[in-house]
């Protein structure tokens, strides 16, 4: 990489990624007893809709957090047709907007018959200014499950391949498992090894693979994928190594813990990996609001994700 010293003549490229919690999933069963009461006491069943004041907290950390970085790149995961609406009405001026929908099939063993569910998936925001050339692309990675593929090119003809996921929910550690379900056509394995194949005949000078990749606090096998086919993961460059989430699964009983707090790597299940030849400098990684109970987090955010992003600086 460049040293920092460089830095000044390069360009920037600055990267948001965010699971901003569906309504549709926002699910007691989903959650530590412990926390029920407070739960229900804050959030109200019949009150989680798209009016629900937990929504309009979303959206104004949200709308901070771009207002104060004028991110390049935003990836948003769990993002639902109304607020799509919304970040259409807001944003499109100034950023290419696209959002990607599920199969309503997929993951609806996570419904709560009680909360209204809405069509969901992922966003993905680009600056206009940023690139002279934006397309986007729906990518079926497995049964029901959407990612979206950005090709972006700017004003030096860099050429970046940008993928948003929300990868499948199964815990598990070794590359072993991901092939147990390859079998039975679900789940990471099958998902990753898609991305692969995508950004490999989608040459770049720059490929991302950003989002909820849904480790788990035992899960390594993602992050050992990923390295394994030459990417980088930037929060391990700068040592940032907390968990992105208040909370984590217990992979002996299912159960979940809460708070977890613990500096193992694997526990940060929001990632922002970097796959290129070119030079670059990983100027920061940061994630935000790191609450150690998931009802706060909830509170003063509006999401049960800390929202995680990163600089890069890069050569014209």
């Amino acid at each position: 990489m460049l040293r920092n010293g460089s830095m000044k003549t390069l360009n920037k490229l600055s990267i948001l990624s965010y699971n901003i919690l569906a309504e549709s999933w926002f699910s007691n069963n989903l959650y530590d007893n412990e926390i029920i009461n407070d739960l229900n006491k804050h959030f109200p069943i019949n009150e989680r809709n798209k009016y629900s004041k937990r929504m309009k907290t979303v959206k104004t950390y949200l709308d901070n957090l771009i207002k104060t970085n004028s991110y390049d790149v935003i990836c948003l995961q769990e993002t639902e047709d109304y607020f799509n609406k919304y970040l259409f009405s807001k944003y499109s001026n100034n950023y290419k907007i696209c959002p990607i929908y599920h199969d309503n099939s997929f993951w609806s063993d996570y419904r709560n018959p009680n909360i209204q569910f809405y069509p969901n998936g992922i966003t993905t925001m680009i600056k206009r200014d940023k690139f002279k050339k934006i397309d986007f692309y729906d990518i079926k990675l497995d049964i029901g499950n959407h990612t979206i593929l950005t090709k972006c090119v700017d004003q030096f003809d860099n050429k970046f391949n940008i993928i948003n996921a929300h990868l499948d929910t199964e815990d598990v550690s070794t590359i072993d498992e991901y092939k147990y379900y390859n079998n039975l056509n679900r789940g990471k394995y099958i998902e990753l090894s898609n991305i692969i194949k995508i950004l490999n005949a989608n040459k770049a000078d720059y490929n991302f693979v950003i989002g909820d990749l849904n480790d788990g606090s035992y899960g390594i096998a993602t992050q050992k994928f990923l390295i394994e086919n030459n990417f980088i993961d930037l929060f391990k460059i700068t040592d940032n190594l907390f968990n992105t989430y208040p909370y984590g699964y217990d992979i002996k009983d299912q159960k979940i813990k809460t708070p977890f707090q613990t500096s193992d790597p694997y526990t940060i299940i929001d990632k922002i990996f970097l796959k290129t030849k070119k030079k670059y400098v990983c100027q920061k990684t940061t994630i935000y609001n790191k609450y150690d109970k998931v009802i706060d987090s909830l509170l003063y955010t509006g999401s049960d994700h800390y929202a995680i992003d990163t600089a890069i600086f890069y050569k014209s």
